[in-house]
Order: C-alpha cells, then sequence, then structure tokens
C-alpha cells in the first residue's frame, strides 16, 4: 500500500515512487497490482515482482506475443514508428506481426522479419525473391528495374521474381534462369530447338526483321529463325 506522506491518507491509482524510479498502481483497495491490467481502456504492464509499469517492447510468454508499451505504459495498436523503424501490432490484441501483412488503408503489402522491422529493397523470402520499396516498403510486381545490378526483372502477381519464358500483355519474354535478368536480342530456346529474337523491350518478335544490317525471318506463330 501507499500512504501519503503528509496526511496518512491511502493512495490509489498511478502513482510514482521516485526514490525507486518507478511508476506502480494500486487498485480501489490501495493494493499494488501486478502484470497485465485494464486502465481507463488502456492495457498496461506491471512487473511481477516490483510492480513498476513497464514501457517499450515486452514479451507476454502465456499469450505467446510481442508487444509494445508507450512512454506512458500504454499498449498500442496497429502501425507504430519505433527507434527508426516501422512495426506492425494487431489491431485486436496489439501482437506485433511478422513476415508479409497487407495495410489495406495504404493499399500496399509490406514485409516484416522475426523481429517484426519492415523491409525494403530485394528480399529473398523462402526461396523467392521479391521487391520492397525503398522509401514505403510496398511490394512491387511487374517489370521492374534494378539500377545498381544493371538489369530488369519480372515479378508476378504475387510478387515473386519470375524466370526463363514468360508471356506479359500478349507479348513473350525471357529472363534469365539464374539471375532473372530480362533478355535482348538473339537468343537459343534449348527446349525448344529454336533461336528467337527480343527487342529492346524485351519483346519477342516474329516476321522479317532488319537486325544490325542483316535481314532475319522468324516464325510468325513460334518466332523461331528460319
Amino acid at each position: 500500500y501507499l500512504f501519503d506522506k503528509a496526511t496518512g491518507a491511502m493512495k490509489t491509482g498511478m502513482q510514482t515512487i521516485p526514490e525507486q524510479h518507478k511508476t506502480v498502481y494500486y487498485n480501489s483497495n490501495g493494493q499494488m497490482q501486478y502484470g497485465q491490467q485494464k486502465i481507463n481502456g488502456h492495457w498496461y504492464l506491471f512487473d511481477k515482482a516490483t510492480g513498476a509499469m513497464k514501457t517499450g517492447m515486452q514479451t507476454i510468454p502465456d499469450q505467446h506475443k510481442t508487444v509494445y508499451y508507450n512512454s506512458n505504459g500504454q499498449m498500442q495498436y496497429g502501425q507504430q514508428k519505433i527507434n527508426g523503424h516501422w512495426y506492425l501490432f494487431d489491431k485486436a490484441t496489439g501482437a506485433m506481426k511478422t513476415g508479409m501483412q497487407t495495410i489495406p488503408e495504404q493499399h500496399k503489402t509490406v514485409y516484416y522479419n522475426s523481429n517484426g522491422q519492415m523491409q525494403y529493397g530485394q528480399q529473398k523470402i523462402n526461396g523467392h525473391w521479391y521487391l520492397f520499396d525503398k522509401a514505403t516498403g510496398a511490394m512491387k510486381t511487374g517489370m521492374q528495374t534494378i539500377p545498381d545490378q544493371h538489369k530488369t526483372v519480372y515479378y508476378n502477381s504475387n510478387g515473386q521474381m519470375q524466370y526463363g519464358q514468360q508471356k506479359i500483355n500478349g507479348h513473350w519474354y525471357l529472363f534469365d534462369k539464374g539471375t532473372g535478368a530480362m533478355k535482348t536480342g538473339l537468343q537459343t530456346i534449348p527446349e525448344q530447338h529454336k533461336t528467337v529474337y527480343y527487342n529492346g523491350q524485351g519483346q519477342m518478335v516474329y516476321g522479317t526483321q532488319k537486325i544490325n544490317g542483316k535481314t532475319y525471318h522468324f516464325n510468325p506463330v513460334t518466332g523461331a529463325e528460319q
């Protein structure tokens, strides 16, 4: 219990104990409380031994979750920027989320690593390469240029980099089987026993084409050099 040093009156509610550098909570009966407590619509966490109010990232082992309490000790929800990193906490339980997550109000899908921090740029996840915007963290799809690797690659609707032959918007493209880089110019497709030509946009071309001053004929259906 805590009694006023001047009047001796029993105190309740949130109280600061300066000499112990802690804030604690006394219920309506004046008894110090421990663990999780819902006070005035907010969840708080008090040390199970000392009763000290906790702040920052905290793990709740019996609920298998990590949550975040702001400087006032109140559990936070949704997107939170903490020490320069974006995190996402469940809007109902406050549990920190990891992995791929959709932010409906921002119309984006983002990725949080095992520490709950939003990731940016190229990321290999479960064996697939993804690309996340360097500013917003939004997962990218479709044709994308990777300037520092001097290549153009293609991510499907799930955000996964694609390889080999791909038909996109009615055009055939070829992406390197190792790097995913879009190929241009004359290319051999061994499994189809043909040589084809991809223009500067990476699209397979058909019919008669003049390339580097030489005339080529490509099958109008298969694109195979004739």
